[in-house]
């Protein structure tokens, strides 16, 4: 069972995936900055971040691709229907 914070921080992400324009994608490292902003104290700790980013991926809410240093990523129609039911 998810807890309110795991709900909180995977909405935080996907809000930020739904900013950045179609076709593009963020590096995952701009991807845990602006979702931590997002959120009311206390702010997330990278594990909670990573743990959270690595979830949505798993269940295809996001779609994570890498590459020349990082992985970057977009959210999927899957991720867009989840963050419109849980906003």
């Amino acid at each position: 069972m998810r807890t309110a914070r795991q709900t909180d921080i995977r909405r935080a992400l996907l809000k930020v995936l739904c900013m950045v324009p179609e076709g593009y994608m963020l590096p995952e490292r701009l991807l845990r900055a602006e979702a931590a902003r997002l959120l009311v104290p206390p702010a997330p700790t990278t594990a909670e971040l990573d743990a959270e980013i690595r979830d949505a991926d798993t269940v295809r809410l996001v779609i994570g691709l890498p590459s020349e240093d990082c992985l970057e990523y977009k959210i999927s129609t899957a991720g867009r229907a989840w963050l419109a039911e849980h906003s």
